[in-house]
């Protein structure tokens, strides 16, 4: 096996056959590391970055990747510094790794690690988030993180609530009862349409923005810099098979929408909006249900809800995962350690 580090953002796209092929062969369910997916986070990254693609061979054959972007932050006092990121850091829910499933896993992330210790004095500081705890992979790579010399902490950023779809029975008995009731009580008032696992249109990507940007003022999903990502998501390749998007209709009107993935009997529930005239019918845990249940139906196992500790997603929990953050100093110098442990001692309060 051997290692090569790529600077030139070209390779990212000179490597799509081979990452491509590499995301076929491994046992990675997730999206979020898909070669589309990436290249678009890339694309809608600002102007002033660097890029970094720790890949490991054998003989011809990509086996892993480790896609990193360096970025100018702001980390306290106003003072920009330079993190060392993973590449999809924005938009992401989880930070992958792509391997071969045909390779040791501990053994290719030792030759990752190390590649990444040798570059992590490009930037002022290794910053890597939303490592998750229901990988594997991800739990080995926060391990092997730790143990490298960049006087580093890791903290939990985000909890990330599951259900696992033959453990129906978990989800909290009075709530199902409610959105149930709800969903009879709206079906006599008004013609109700339930769509779950269609395509995506203008009218209803559009009503699925208007709802985010109402409720959120624009920020997150519905922002400008977000609509431009997916936008690129959409012309990059990504394969139309993973999303999953949904919409509750009443009297022709949708009132709520779901635009999400799904993969190898995984759904994720990435952003779902609803009408805010319409929350005390309940629209959005109506729509939930009937995807979940759809799902459910088809034999997919886990209904994933990605990071964010809502209160509406725990009674539909039967488990959970956690986000991890990893910092460390990129540059051994005496003033990074000390704005480190600054920083430190303020985000950890």
């Amino acid at each position: 096996m051997k290692v090569l580090v790529f600077e030139d953002p070209r390779k990212l796209y000179e490597l799509r056959e081979n990452w491509n092929q590499l995301y076929s062969r491994s046992c990675e369910n997730s999206i979020f590391i898909e070669h589309g997916w990436v290249s678009s986070v890339w694309e809608s990254l600002p102007a002033e970055k660097s890029f970094r693609l720790i890949t490991v061979w054998n003989k011809d054959s990509l086996i892993a990747v480790l896609p990193l972007v360096i970025l100018k932050e702001k980390l306290i006092l106003g003072i920009k510094f330079s993190f060392l990121y993973h590449l999809c850091c924005r938009f992401t829910d989880h930070s992958l790794i792509l391997l071969d499933p045909g390779y040791s896993e501990k053994d290719i992330l030792k030759k990752i690690l190390t590649a990444l210790q040798e570059i992590s004095s490009d930037a002022d500081f290794v910053k890597i988030d939303n490592i998750s705890s229901s990988n594997k992979v991800s739990r080995l790579f926060l391990k092997g993180l730790r143990d490298l010399n960049l006087q580093s902490r890791y903290y939990v950023n985000v909890e990330n609530p599951i259900l696992r779809l033959d453990e129906m029975g978990s989800i909290d008995g009075q709530q199902l009862k409610d959105v149930k009731r709800r969903q009879k009580k709206l079906e006599s008032q008004f013609k109700v349409e339930i769509c779950v696992g269609t395509s995506i249109d203008g009218d209803s990507w559009s009503r699925l923005v208007e709802f985010h940007k109402d409720r959120f003022g624009g920020v997150g999903f519905s922002s400008e810099s977000a609509q431009e990502f997916y936008r690129l998501l959409m012309r990059s390749g990504f394969p139309k098979e993973n999303l999953e998007f949904s919409y509750l209709k009443v009297d022709s009107r949708i009132v709520a929408a779901h635009f999400g993935f799904r993969k190898n009997g995984v759904v994720y529930y990435y952003v779902p909006a609803y009408d805010q005239t319409m929350q005390r019918a309940g629209v959005g845990q109506i729509l939930m249900l009937n995807i979940i249940l759809h799902y459910s139906s088809k034999g997919y196992q886990v209904f994933d809800m990605l990071r964010g500790s809502e209160r509406y997603k725990f009674p539909w929990m039967s488990d959970e995962a956690f986000n991890f953050t990893f910092i460390g100093v990129g540059k051994k110098d005496f003033l990074s350690k000390c704005i480190l442990k600054l920083y430190l001692a303020t985000k950890l309060l």
